[in-house]
């Protein structure tokens, strides 16, 4: 005996054919509907991380170019850098801007210290002829033991400025390391030293404000010399007195690590391979991403050497502009300096001459960043104005940017300026 179900009062038959491909036909179309919600969330999510990380970039890589920029011409508690230009022999008048990549004894440690003379000098670079100004010889511009990573036509956006400063850290050294190069200063005497650990002592006193170390040069010097001398240890003030009382003429200057940061934008972050040149379209994975990296003056393994440090990816074009304190012509007689502290004209690093380098107060900074990823179905039609002394671009493509900008007072050399 066979029972059927019966559902108010109607047999149970299923669904029909028609019925079944229309469920699944509004299934699909719910399907799709979340599908391209999910895809337009994604999208917006990943745009808006991109933008988001595109600000941070360009935020960080005018920060950091600022920074270093407010502390150049720092040379510990030495102050007369400027007294030294223009000097007056010919036999140690600076004729051409130092290279920046000086790393020998010879090159950093002879008065009058021309590299200290110029803490900031610059380069506008669009093509070989006119990079190759930036050293003579060209030691940022060639491959070599000395040189692992250096500024070369691979490793440089055409069109880009490059940025040196110069200037001893805000704090000292406790231990320096082998061949990497110091600043020992005091008030009038200044030393630029190759740093060896053995030997090496920081000046200190006793209990009963006895002198019970006075301390050595960075490369463990203890002969004592009241001139500036690089192979001698500089004392805080003259070597005047024996007794304790006198403490403060006996002990040794204090030593800071001495910076040279060459900035640059290159046209990749991460070379095909590890190399050290951008090799073309495979550099980053087969995307090349332009990226802002520095030159830093440094010891590794006991060797002295300029070493790359890439510091902001997305950095397209760096422009900078400077401002020369000129004015007035005749040195102050309570400074001893010329000007008052105060930028008279701005110029581009093609249009400064030399006077002008050992007169710059500010320094405009202009940084265009883009997006590291592309953004799909996204056209960049903007115009972007880099200064008005600098370029106006017009890059396009698909990849979303932004420009950065900052005006800088270098402090040292602009407060050593002004007129009481």
């Amino acid at each position: 005996m066979s029972t059927k179900t019966i559902l108010n009062g109607c047999k149970q038959a299923g669904f029909s054919l028609m019925e079944l491909m229309i469920a699944i036909a509004i299934g699909l179309i719910l399907l799709a509907a979340l599908t391209m919600m999910f895809v337009r969330s994604t999208e917006s999510y990943t745009d808006i991380q991109n933008s988001a990380q595109q600000i941070e970039n360009g935020r960080f890589a005018i920060d950091t170019i600022s920074q270093d920029l407010r502390l150049a011409g720092y040379y510990g508690d030495f102050s007369n850098v400027g007294m030294w230009w223009p000097v007056t022999t010919a036999a140690t008048t600076p004729t051409v801007l130092p290279d920046p990549c000086a790393m020998t004894p010879a090159e950093l440690t002879t008065s009058p210290y021309t590299q200290l003379i110029f803490p900031v000098q610059g380069y506008d670079t669009d093509d070989e002829s006119t990079r190759a100004d930036i050293a003579t010889p060209t030691t940022c511009d060639s491959v070599s033991a000395s040189v692992p990573n250096p500024i070369n036509d691979a490793n440089l956006v055409p069109g880009t400025d490059i940025l040196v400063i110069r200037r001893a850290d805000t704090s000292t050294t406790t231990l320096p390391v082998l061949n990497d190069v110091y600043i020992q200063s005091s008030i009038r005497e200044l030393a630029v030293q190759f740093g060896n650990p053995a030997g090496f002592a920081v000046g200190a006193l006793d209990s009963a404000n006895n002198v019970s170390v006075i301390g050595t040069s960075a490369g463990g010097a203890t002969a004592g010399s009241a001139v500036v001398n690089p192979s001698a240890i500089l004392r805080v003030a003259n070597n005047s007195g024996a007794s304790p009382g006198n403490y403060a003429t006996r002990l040794a200057a204090n030593v800071r690590k001495y910076h040279v940061h060459i900035y640059f934008v290159a046209p990749c972050s991460r070379p095909t391979g590890g190399g050290l040149s951008c090799t073309g379209a495979t550099d980053d994975g087969g995307a090349p991403v332009p990226t802002l990296k520095r030159l830093e003056l440094t010891s590794v393994g006991g060797v002295t050497l300029m070493s790359l440090v890439p510091l902001v990816e997305g950095i397209e074009n760096m422009q900078v502009e400077y401002g020369i304190d000129d004015a007035p012509t005749t040195a102050n007689a309570n400074t001893g300096l010329l000007g008052d502290g105060v930028p008279d004209t701005y110029k581009n690093a093609s249009d400064a001459t030399l006077t002008d380098w050992a007169h710059v107060v500010t320094a405009r900074i202009y940084l265009l960043a883009r997006n590291v990823l592309p953004t799909n179905g996204y056209t960049d039609t903007k115009q972007y104005e880099l200064g008005p002394l600098g370029l106006t671009l017009t890059p396009g493509g698909n990849f979303k940017r932004h420009l950065y900008s900052a005006e800088v007072r270098l402090i040292n050399p602009s407060a050593r300026r002004e007129i009481p």
